[in-house]
C-alpha cells in the first residue's frame, strides 16, 4: 500500500461506503475513491488539521466502515476466535472458513496502513505545533495498531511504516522487536501525557475535546486520564501475551514487572465502572449509527453465530445468547428432510462447514444472526472487562495486581453483565449455576452437545472438550469437574478466567484468538474434518474416539495460528517476504513458513504454568 502524493498534498484513502448490500472488492483495491486533505508525509501545517487526522485514525484502528471491517476481521479472524462464521461461499471463493483467499486477507494490513497514514504526520508534527499530548495519543494508536497486526500476521515493516516509506524493498521486523518498540512508544506517550497534566493549556484542551471519540468521558483532563489508562491497559494486555516467552525483558523488566507497573503506576489501568475505550454508536460522535458487524450479519446475511460461541453460551446458561442473537430466521429443512420451524433454535455454524452459494436461501444463512440490540454495541479497542480478567490471570500467576484472582474474575463477569444491560439478579443467578458437569445437569449437558440443523454429519454428540465447569470461581458446589487435586486447580481456574473473558470480549476477535492460541482456552469446537483439506496443509483436524468422545491427537496443530500474508500477486511484496519476512517469522526456530500453522514468537507450545 502506498501514499499517493500531489506536491505537498497527501491523498488519504477513504473508500466509498457500501450500501446495505454486500460487496466484495479486493482489499488491495482500497486506495480508490480517495479524498484530499492538506498536509505532507513529514508534517502537518496546523493543529486543527492534526485533530482531523486523529478523528479519522480512531475510526480505522477498528474500522467503522462495514465492508472494511468485514475484510479486517469477519472473513477470517472472527471464525478463528470462535465468534462468528461466514454463511456462504462468496461466489465460490471460500469453500469453507478454513480456506485462504488472499484478497480477503489483506484487510488487517490495509487498516494498519491507513492508521499509520493518519497518525505518523501527527507524531512528526506535534512538538512543532505545540500539541504534544495529541502527538502522544497518535503514538498510542500507532502502538495499538502495530500490536494488533503483529498478532495477526507476525513480522511486518514496523520501522518502514513508521517512516511512511513508499517504495520497496520493505524490511520485515521480528515480532519480539515490534513488542519492544511498542512498549517504548507507550512509555513515551504516557510520560508526555503525564507531563501535560501538570501544565495544561486551554487551546490544546479544546483540541483534545474535539479530537477524541473513543474515551467516552467529558473534559480534556478526564480524556487525558482515560488515554493514560488506555495505554497502561494495552501494556497489561501485551505483557500477558508474552507470558510464555522465556528470557524476554524490556528495559530489564519481565512480563510480570511490565504488568505490575502498568497496574500500579502512571495512572493505572481501566477500573470497574470506567467507560469502554471505543466508539459508541449511540452517541454518534463519529457519525456512526451501527456496529459494522450488525450490518454484515443482519443486512448482508454474510455472517452468523459460530458454533463455539453458541455452545459455550448455552453451557454456561448465559443470558447473553438471547441478548446478542436471534433464533433461526426462517424454517429450515435439513439435507435429510428434517424441518426446524421458524424461530425455534439458536443455531451456530461449526468452523469449516462446506458452504454453498449465497443464492441458496435455506442453508446456513438461516442460522442465528445478530439481534437488534447489538446494533449500537461499542466498536471497542479495550474493554474494562478485559482488563479485570487480565488482572485475574495475573493474580493467579502470583503477580501484584491489587486483588485476588477471584475478586477480579467476579468483577469481570459483573462488569460484562452491567455493560450489556443485565440486572443484578441476572448476575446472581449466573454465578450460582453449577455447570454442565454437575450430576444434576447430566441430561441437560447431552442436549447442549453441538447440533448442525442443516448437515447432520457435522454434529458433535460426544467430545471431551465441552465446557463442564461451574460459573462461580469456587469449586464447592457439587460439580465433580471442579473438584480437582490442588496441583490442577490453577489450570482449572485459568480455564474459567479465559472462558469468561472470551465471552465478555465479544466481538473483539483478535484479542480472543490471541488468548486461545497462547492458553488453549476456551476449548473451541473443532473444525469439520473435511475442512482441513480447504486449508493450506499446515493444520490438522482432531481425531476423536466416537465411543468415548476423547480427542486422540492433542499435540497436533489443530487451529489456525496466524493469517498468512496477502501479496495480491505483487512480485515486490513476495520478494520482501522472501528476503526478510520469512527469516523474521522464524525467530523461534519453529516456523513452517508463511502458512496458517506457523506459531508466532509468543505462541509457544508448552504448559500454561
Amino acid at each position: 500500500m502506498k501514499l499517493r502524493r500531489t506536491k505537498n498534498i497527501v491523498v488519504i484513502t477513504i473508500a466509498a461506503c457500501c450500501s446495505f448490500t454486500s460487496c466484495y472488492d479486493s482489499a488491495l483495491d482500497f486506495e480508490q475513491n480517495g479524498v484530499i486533505m492538506g498536509g505532507s508525509v513529514d508534517s502537518i501545517a496546523a493543529p486543527e488539521l492534526a485533530m482531523m487526522y486523529m478523528r479519522e485514525a480512531q475510526q480505522r484502528v477498528i474500522d467503522t466502515r462495514e465492508h472494511k471491517y468485514q475484510y479486517q476481521f469477519n472473513l477470517h479472524i472472527d471464525d478463528y476466535a470462535g465468534y462468528m462464521s461466514i454463511s456462504h461461499n462468496f461466489e465460490g471463493r471460500m469453500a469453507s472458513s478454513f480456506a485462504f483467499y488472499s484478497d480477503f486477507c489483506g484487510g488487517p494490513w490495509a487498516n494498519f496502513t491507513w492508521t499509520a497514514q493518519q497518525v505518523v504526520p501527527v507524531m512528526n508534527s506535534a512538538e512543532k505545533l505545540g500539541i504534544k499530548p495529541i502527538g502522544a495519543m497518535a503514538t498510542i494508536l500507532y502502538a495499538y495498531s502495530a500490536h494488533q497486526l503483529a498478532n495477526i500476521h507476525g513480522p511486518f515493516p514496523f520501522k518502514d511504516f513508521r517512516a511512511l516509506k513508499e517504495d520497496h524493498p520493505l524490511t520485515y521486523d521480528k515480532v519480539s522487536d515490534i513488542y519492544t518498540w511498542t512498549f517504548e512508544y507507550l512509555d513515551q506517550a504516557i510520560a508526555t501525557l503525564e507531563e501535560y497534566k501538570q501544565k495544561p493549556n486551554s487551546e490544546t484542551d479544546d483540541l483534545i475535546e474535539k479530537m477524541d471519540i473513543i474515551a467516552n468521558v467529558t473534559g480534556a483532563s478526564a480524556i487525558v486520564d482515560q488515554w493514560i489508562k488506555f495505554s497502561n491497559s494495552l501494556r497489561l494486555r501485551m505483557a500477558m501475551d508474552i507470558v510464555k516467552v522465556d528470557g524476554y525483558t524490556y528495559k530489564g523488566m519481565t512480563a510480570q514487572r511490565i504488568a505490575e507497573d502498568a497496574v500500579n503506576n502512571h495512572g493505572g489501568v481501566l477500573k470497574a465502572g470506567d467507560p469502554t475505550i471505543g466508539i459508541d454508536p449511540s452517541k454518534k460522535s463519529a457519525g456512526i449509527e451501527y456496529h459494522p458487524l450488525f450490518t454484515i450479519s443482519k443486512g448482508w446475511n454474510d455472517t452468523r453465530l459460530n458454533a463455539s460461541l453458541e455452545n459455550i453460551l448455552k453451557r454456561t446458561e448465559s443470558p447473553l445468547l438471547g441478548r446478542w442473537f436471534n433464533k433461526n430466521k426462517s424454517a429450515l429443512t435439513s439435507k435429510v428432510g428434517v424441518v426446524t420451524p421458524l424461530g425455534s433454535e439458536y443455531m451456530g455454524i461449526r468452523s469449516g462447514v462446506y458452504l454453498e452459494d449465497r443464492s441458496k436461501d435455506r442453508t446456513y444463512k438461516v442460522f442465528s444472526d445478530l439481534s437488534e440490540i447489538t446494533m449500537r454495541m461499542s466498536i471497542s479497542l479495550i474493554k474494562v472487562e478485559e482488563v479485570l480478567f487480565l488482572q485475574a490471570e495475573g493474580a493467579l500467576r502470583g503477580w501484584n495486581m491489587g486483588g485476588t484472582p477471584q475478586s477480579f474474575y467476579e468483577a469481570g463477569i459483573h462488569e460484562s453483565f452491567m455493560k450489556n444491560g443485565m440486572s443484578e439478579p441476572d448476575y446472581d443467578a449466573y454465578m450460582k449455576f453449577q455447570g454442565m458437569g454437575s450430576l444434576a445437569n447430566a441430561e441437560k449437558s447431552k442436549k447442549t452437545a453441538y447440533k448442525d440443523y442443516y448437515e447432520a454429519d457435522n454434529d458433535l454428540p460426544r467430545w471431551d472438550g465441552y465446557f463442564q465447569l461451574n460459573n462461580a470461581y469456587s469449586s464447592i458446589d457439587g460439580n465433580p469437574y471442579t473438584s480437582v487435586p490442588s496441583d490442577q486447580m490453577k489450570e482449572l481456574s485459568l480455564e474459567k478466567i479465559i472462558t469468561q473473558k472470551w465471552i465478555a470480549l465479544f466481538p473483539m476477535s483478535v484479542v480472543a484468538w490471541t488468548d486461545h492460541r497462547r492458553t488453549g482456552y476456551p476449548r473451541l469446537i473443532p473444525g469439520c474434518d473435511a475442512a482441513y483439506g480447504d486449508a493450506d496443509g499446515s493444520i490438522f483436524g482432531e481425531e476423536i474416539d466416537w465411543n468415548t468422545g476423547e480427542t486422540l491427537n492433542k499435540n497436533e496443530v489443530l487451529t489456525i495460528r496466524r493469517l498468512p500474508y496477502s501479496t495480491g500477486g505483487a512480485k515486490e511484496v513476495l520478494t520482501d517476504i522472501e528476503t526478510t519476512g520469512l527469516n523474521a517469522l522464524n525467530e523461534s526456530g519453529t516456523s513452517k513458513g508463511d502458512v496458517q500453522g506457523t506459531r508466532l514468537w509468543w505462541d509457544i507450545d508448552k504448559s500454561n504454568f
